[in-house]
């Protein structure tokens, strides 16, 4: 896939790197506007003291000036003359204190719209990064889809939920098989003649949108390979996560010379073939007894399984 801006969503690495690059810049920006919206309070502050202050200035001014008001006496009765407020507002009017006063309300005022701008500015970057997230996790989610990847969320009801599915699922583990892998297949014993319920095909295709799987029986004898449609409750993948397997632990194996899965107990822990390179499931190999598999004195003999005829299987 291409999405916008050109850049190749084919893989993980790509996406995240695409993520990475787009928001290489973010925290500079961030850290540049808090450092911003720092210095703003901080000259707010300043401008708001002095504005308290040429207020507070300005009153103990008027209240002196009002105690020293003339007041007139009315030559027939001599009585005081009480002046209006507009008299006493005049006397007191200092048009140079008041230009002062409001030019620090200005200079307040503004600090404070510039601090709102910059507090916008600073949660629409943060916004549209998120944005950017969410819209390539769905373009990647649709291609996780598209090639049987995707990982369900579990529904998580309480924290004891949590831990038990984190202890469920070994850390690298895919649990949805890609097209072209071979995988382990729960199929009706009856369709293929066996008594296992599981057996070993291969993915054909996968269909996101219905969570169905189209795989084929992976039986060498079998000339016209059968094909079956079955749920991802059908389908598990083989080999992965299994690498670390230890003596004692319970797998489901092919058993040699089938195609069939059977519970055993892992007798030693994977091994690499002789020349590989890489450790991956088909370069691995254990070895395994199958559950009631002894021969006539009793001893259950060791097997070895390739890794991706390896696979977990919960008991129900």
């Amino acid at each position: 896939q291409t999405p916008e801006g050109g850049k190749n969503m084919s893989s993980a690495d790509t996406f995240l790197e695409a993520f990475l690059d787009d928001i290489s810049n973010l925290p500079f920006e961030i850290r540049r506007n808090l450092e911003l919206l720092r210095e703003l309070d901080r000259l707010y502050q300043v401008s708001s003291d002095k504005l308290q202050a040429a207020e507070n200035a300005y009153i103990e001014r008027a209240q002196r000036t009002i105690l020293d008001f003339p007041l007139p006496i009315h030559e027939e009765d001599e009585a005081v003359v009480v002046p209006t407020t507009e008299e006493l507002r005049a006397f007191i009017h200092n048009p140079e204190e008041l230009e002062k006063i409001e030019t620090y309300r200005r200079d307040t005022q503004q600090l404070i719209e510039e601090k709102k701008a910059v507090a916008n500015q600073t949660y629409n970057i943060i916004q549209c990064a998120l944005d950017k997230l969410d819209t390539d996790l769905a373009e990647y989610e649709n291609l996780l889809r598209g090639t049987g990847e995707f990982l369900k969320a579990p529904v998580i009801k309480n924290e004891r939920t949590v831990k038990q599915n984190l202890a469920a699922v070994p850390p690298n583990i895919r649990l949805l098989a890609k097209p072209n892998e071979l995988c382990a297949m729960r199929v009706n014993p009856a369709q293929l003649g066996t008594d296992a319920e599981w057996i070993l095909g291969k993915v054909i295709s996968y269909n996101p949108e219905t969570g169905l799987f189209v795989v084929s029986d992976e039986d060498p004898d079998s000339i016209e390979k059968k094909k079956f449609t079955l749920p991802e409750s059908q389908i598990k993948t083989v080999g992965y996560g299994l690498e670390k397997v230890s003596k004692g632990d319970t797998v489901f194996a092919v058993y040699p010379e089938t195609t069939s899965f059977y519970q055993a107990t892992v007798s030693q822990p994977p091994r690499k073939i002789s020349g590989s390179v890489a450790a991956v499931p088909s370069n691995l190999f254990i070895y395994v007894q199958f559950k009631d598999d002894s021969d006539e004195f009793g001893i259950t003999h060791e097997k070895m399984v390739m890794l991706n005829h390896v696979t977990k299987i919960n008991s129900n």
